[in-house]
């Protein structure tokens, strides 16, 4: 396994294992001014390994359909964020949209997580109803989500008891993706 870090050097490693100590080593070594903790460096090595989907934007697009995301399209939603909506973006592919769920206003960064931690949270999440959103489909692919919650259901934005109106009677919108191929259409 192997991929060009941003300053051209090329990572390897034997397995996801190895290629993330491989990049930790790295960075620590030759970009000491990059303020990532050791598992954002990870998550970013991993990312570039299961990031497959094209990148390539495509001249036309079919017919586009919107579903929730419900227990039987969770296989789709990973589809979408495990492999098609942050190629060209490693960076951003760890996060799953679970922050706003589990961040606070008092503490608005999450901890660092693996990136598998984060995907299994919010699978549950999706699955208990403690998260909620929509998936767009052009010719049957997943293409794009949007995070579309009760406040009440996101730590981070929560007003807490007396709100008016009451967190659980707004949506809010945390999240908005769209994979590559399908960007910048109509």
């Amino acid at each position: 396994m192997n991929f060009a870090c941003p300053c051209g050097v090329t990572i390897e490693g034997a397995d996801i294992q190895a290629l993330g100590d491989a990049f930790i080593a790295h960075v620590r070594e030759d970009h000491q001014d990059w303020p990532y903790p050791d598992m954002s460096v990870r998550n970013f090595a991993e990312a570039t390994q299961r990031l497959t989907g094209s990148s390539e934007r495509l001249e036309s697009i079919g017919d586009i359909a919107v579903h929730p995301v419900t227990a039987d399209r969770i296989d789709d939603w990973l589809q979408l964020f495990d492999h098609d909506a942050f190629v060209g973006n490693p960076e951003w592919a760890g996060c799953y949209c679970l922050e706003p769920h589990t961040a606070s206003p008092e503490q608005p960064e999450m901890e660092e997580a693996h990136w598998s931690d984060r995907r299994a949270q919010m699978c549950d999440r999706l699955r208990d109803g403690g998260s909620y959103g929509y998936l767009a489909y052009v010719d049957g692919k997943p293409a794009g989500w949007v995070n579309a919650s009760r406040r009440a259901d996101y730590g981070l934005y929560r007003l807490g008891e007396g709100a008016d109106p009451a967190d659980a009677d707004v949506v809010g919108i945390s999240c908005f993706i769209i994979a590559p191929p399908y960007r910048r259409h109509r």
